[in-house]
């Protein structure tokens, strides 16, 4: 009898200390698992936009690899572009004509506001003219890729239709274009108008399918030779250009109506690109705007990594 009442009493003990020691693994299970979520509610309550001010009444920063906006300012208002229209006009008139075609400058294209230094009758191989069109902002460039352009278009389209249909064609419903400068029809309509949201997705879209379009306006001034051989010179009008690291592309904008607009896409590194647009800002201001959230955008990948080594480091 005694020795039945030890066993029972042993079977019990031994019940009882596997149940302590079950119990101890789930709450050391438990600690890990919630460990972690603490670390990433850190990072995810870290927002490096706090603190920026900007002049611009729209903005957005676009994550292009994860097709997010994670910064916004009234991004979905639209607002008149400027010369920020002509990313659209070079990528209709790359479609068009092909990247190996020749554009032969006419009357017609030099009437326009402003004065490029091109000679009635030049001929200019297409990419080269988008070179110095979105370099130095030309509108008898924009002109002459719409002319030529047109004689690719189906007839009975204008060149700005066949640019709204193609911003239909890639998903950019907030844009509406009236002709290929951008240049204010008068004073109360402008030469187009888009959102904030839809232009830094025009830039994914160019960065993604058609970089070489854009790719000269990283440098601070470009040179271009004619068919003809008379040389060019185009100085860019992207005053931000130092501030911007891993720089892809941009376009500046500015009219009465439109304010400074400006439009960049950048690489963070790792083939990491994110796309910033600022509009209706001042014409200087336009670029603090950008600088500002060129930073912040930098800060929102740098803090997070940084904090997540030091709780890395924390747990050895």
């Amino acid at each position: 009898m005694q020795n039945k009442i030890k066993n029972v009493v042993d079977v019990k003990l031994i019940t009882t200390i596997g149940a302590l020691v079950a119990v101890l693994l789930v709450v050391s299970v438990f600690q890990d698992a919630v460990m972690p979520r603490k670390i990433s509610n850190e990072k995810s309550s870290f927002n490096a936009f706090a603190g920026v001010e900007i002049e611009a009444q729209s903005a957005v920063v676009y994550d292009i690899n994860a097709q997010k906006v994670i910064f916004e300012k009234d991004g979905s208002s639209p607002r008149p572009l400027a010369s920020v229209t002509k990313l659209m006009t070079a990528l209709a008139a790359s479609r068009a004509l092909g990247k190996n075609s020749t554009v032969i400058i006419s009357k017609n294209d030099l009437r326009t506001q402003g004065d490029s230094g091109f000679r009635l009758g030049e001929k200019f191989s297409l990419q080269k003219l988008i070179d110095f069109t979105l370099t130095s902002s030309s509108n008898d460039g924009s002109e002459a890729m719409a002319s030529a352009a047109m004689a690719k278009i189906p007839e009975g389209i204008s060149f700005p239709e066949n640019m709204n249909n193609f911003a239909r064609e890639i998903g950019l419903k907030g844009l509406l274009f009236e002709n290929p400068t951008g240049l204010d029809g008068d004073k109360t309509n402008a030469g187009a108008y888009g959102t904030a949201v839809d232009i830094a997705k025009l830039l994914a879209y160019i960065a993604k399918n058609n970089p070489e379009l854009i790719s000269a306006t990283r440098s601070p001034s470009i040179e271009i030779q004619s068919l003809n051989k008379i040389k060019h010179t185009a100085k860019n009008t992207n005053e931000a250009l130092a501030y911007i690291p891993g720089l892809i592309g941009g376009k500046t904008g500015y009219t009465d109506l439109s304010g400074g607009n400006l439009a960049v896409v950048f690489d963070t590194g790792l083939g990491h690109p994110y796309a910033i647009v600022v509009l209706n800002s001042s014409e200087k201001g336009r670029f603090e705007d950008i600088k500002s959230l060129v930073s912040a955008t930098l800060l929102s990948i740098e803090k997070p990594l940084e904090m997540a080594n030091k709780s890395v480091e924390s747990g050895k």
